[in-house]
Formats: structure tokens, C-alpha cells, sequence
């Protein structure tokens, strides 16, 4: 007899329910895919799936969880929290590079998100938080407990004006667009102008000619 021919991967699409905000995971269990909302278990074959798309609701606060498991699967998977409602996305807990290149979008491993406010990094990693030109976020980057997370700046930038709290949280002021963040390290910037606000904080402020690091 012939040898059954596999189904072809197909998208997994899970829209959230209207009404209310979720709290959302993925994490890969051997060959099973897993999904967890609200603490509902749904599970695929990994080989079933070649991309998860998840949607989220406009005006309501979805957090996504993606495990270092689902991070290193080979197949993308996007989340879109939707306009507005506060959405973080939180990040495996393996040393993992951000990236924001839009307003509330960017990308992490193999997770692409939009309509996104906030950023955390795992507890004990490095995480390492790429502001692109046109990158920004509505809400706070906080790099998590420990380990040692950074705030890069990508490219020259017009301005930047550092308000910080402490040495670990604050915010910047990038070409008039702010930024909020707390549990980072250094911040690395590379500014047409510079302008540190720091009242009762104590800061290192260093620069190699080109950047300037202030943890």
C-alpha cells in the first residue's frame, strides 16, 4: 500500500474574545504545539502548523507569554493586541534581542507584534531592547529582576533627553517621543544633542566618542 502523504501545514488563527483581557502563552512540548488563554489548554501537532496568528481586543489589556521553547520553534508567529487597552508581550527566559520599528510593533525570536504598549524581559537573562527610527511604545520597556538588560538606541538621533528615577528605571525623550522604562542596565544612545534630567540620582554617564552609556 502507499505511504500516506502528511497534511500540509496550515495557519492557526485564534482571535480572543470581545469583552474582556486575556492572559496568553506558548510554549512547545515535544512535537505538540501548546496554547494557553485564561488557562484553557489547546494543543496542534507542530508540524500542523506553519504559522499562529494571534488576535487580540481592541481597548482591553491581552498579555502574550512566549516561552524559549515556542521562541525557537522554525514557523513565525504574530500577535496584535489591538488598538489601544495596554498590551505587553513577555519574552522567554533565555538572553533574547528586542526590536521596535514601528509604534507599538516590532519583533522578538521568532514573535512578530503590533498594537502593543509594553515590552518585559525574563527575570536573570540579558535582554537587549533595539529602538529603530520610528520605534515606539505607549507604555513602559522593563527589562525584569536581575540579570543584566539593556535600552539601545539604533542609529544618530536628532535628540534624546534622559529623565532618569533611578539607576535602573525612567524615561527618554527621543525626538520628542518618550519612552518609559525600568529594570534595565545601560542605555546606549547615539544623539545629535543629549540632555540628562537627574535630580537626588546617581548615574554613570560614559561615552567612547560615538555613543554614550549611562547605567
Amino acid at each position: 500500500a502507499p505511504a500516506e502523504q502528511a497534511e500540509p501545514a496550515t495557519e492557526w488563527t485564534v482571535a480572543l474574545a470581545d469583552g474582556s483581557g486575556h492572559s496568553v502563552s506558548v510554549a512547545a512540548d515535544g512535537d505538540q504545539l501548546e496554547l494557553v488563554v485564561d488557562g484553557t489548554t489547546e494543543r496542534r501537532e507542530v508540524a500542523s502548523v506553519s504559522r499562529l496568528i494571534i488576535l487580540g481586543v481592541a481597548g482591553y489589556a491581552d498579555t502574550l507569554a512566549l516561552d524559549a521553547s515556542a521562541a525557537a520553534l522554525a514557523f513565525p508567529i504574530t500577535f496584535d493586541g489591538g488598538a489601544g487597552g495596554g498590551d505587553t508581550v513577555q519574552g522567554p527566559a533565555v538572553d533574547t534581542i528586542w526590536s521596535v520599528d514601528g509604534a507599538g510593533a516590532g519583533s522578538v525570536a521568532n514573535l512578530t507584534f503590533a498594537g502593543v504598549e509594553s515590552l518585559a524581559g525574563a527575570a536573570g537573562n540579558e535582554d537587549t531592547f533595539v529602538f529603530e527610527h520610528g520605534g515606539s511604545l505607549a507604555g513602559t520597556v522593563d527589562g525584569g529582576p536581575g540579570g543584566f538588560d539593556t535600552l539601545v538606541l539604533s542609529g544618530k538621533r536628532g535628540s534624546v533627553g534622559s529623565i532618569p528615577v533611578d539607576r535602573s528605571s525612567g524615561s527618554l525623550v527621543v525626538d520628542g517621543a518618550a519612552i518609559a522604562y525600568a529594570g534595565l542596565e545601560p542605555i546606549m544612545i547615539s544623539a545629535g544633542s543629549f540632555e540628562l534630567n537627574a535630580p537626588g540620582a546617581t548615574l554613570t554617564v560614559t561615552s567612547d566618542g560615538t555613543n554614550i552609556q549611562i547605567s
